[in-house]
């Protein structure tokens, strides 16, 4: 049993490898991976969601199908909008500029944004 359980079990360590590397470094693609992980639990749900719409036989089971639905989209909601409110925290920070230099690159006519 554990002798087939090896390569599972190498694949997993090699994924929360890379995943605890990214997040540690938080470049871009890392937020991408998120979303990536996000649309997988949709798919999961949604699958769950109409094989019991599916096999349902009664009223009773397609409502037990419905709350499948609701208390899905109840978890994926909350985790998806905190998931969107944190791509700034990922990839290259920006430059702020100050407002001075701004303006006086707006009244010379030039990039605020490049440096002289």
């Amino acid at each position: 049993m554990t002798e087939s359980m090896g390569p599972y079990l190498l694949g997993f360590s090699l994924i929360c490898g890379i995943l605890s590397y990214g997040m540690m470094k938080r470049p871009a693609w890392m937020w991408y991976a998120g979303w990536a992980a996000l649309y997988l639990v949709a798919g999961y749900l949604g699958t769950l969601f109409i094989g019991s719409l599916i096999a349902a036989t009664t009223v009773a089971s397609m409502a037990i199908a419905f709350a499948i639905f609701f208390g899905g989209f109840a978890f994926w909601m909350p985790l998806a909008l905190f998931w969107f409110r944190k791509r700034e925290l990922f990839g290259r920070k920006k430059k702020k500029i100050s407002s001075q230099r701004a303006a006086n690159a707006i009244g010379n006519g030039t990039d605020p944004t490049v440096r002289p």
